[in-house]
């Protein structure tokens, strides 16, 4: 599985992880929210980035697995993401050729893990910028399911 190779999904990506659950980062929400019932102030935000698949970059997501994966299966992610077209059938008709240059497939077994790669870095800079769950001294981080995010801004 892509997920173990160099450096792994950040902890904080629950959603298509082996051995994880979303439950998990809703139990990380509830215990946020129990925690926070003490100060009447709790900003809590939760973000499904719709269509998120459909907006990856290719150049972006290439360059992320290079530092990622082995070189042999650096280039059949490469080649599987080179110079992708596609044709639409309506009814009996099929449209011209057009190529795709952005975006992982839809419902391919690939898909989940090179998005979870491709913001694999959000989990941290949401860390650096103080936004995120902190349950008393303990920072819990702003939860990810896919393309669905929890965060807040306790400042």
């Amino acid at each position: 599985m892509i997920d173990s190779y160099n450096t792994p999904i950040r902890w904080l990506q629950f959603g298509f992880t082996q051995g994880l659950s979303p439950i998990m980062a809703a139990l990380i929400v509830s215990d946020g929210i129990v925690h926070k019932q003490q100060n009447l102030n709790l900003f809590l935000a939760t973000l499904d980035s719709q269509k998120a698949f459909d907006v990856v970059h290719h150049m972006i997501l290439m360059e992320k697995l290079f530092y990622e994966l082995p070189p042999d299966i650096w280039r059949v992610v490469q080649d599987l993401y080179t110079n992708m077209s596609s044709k639409i059938k309506w009814n009996s008709h099929l449209s011209k050729q057009f190529s795709i240059k952005q975006g992982v497939r839809q419902g391919g077994v690939l898909s989940t893990h090179l998005y979870k790669l491709y913001i694999n870095e959000l989990p941290e800079e949401l860390e650096r910028r103080g936004l995120g769950l902190n349950i008393g001294l303990d920072y819990c981080g702003s939860p990810l399911c896919a393309d669905d995010i929890v965060f807040n801004d306790d400042r």
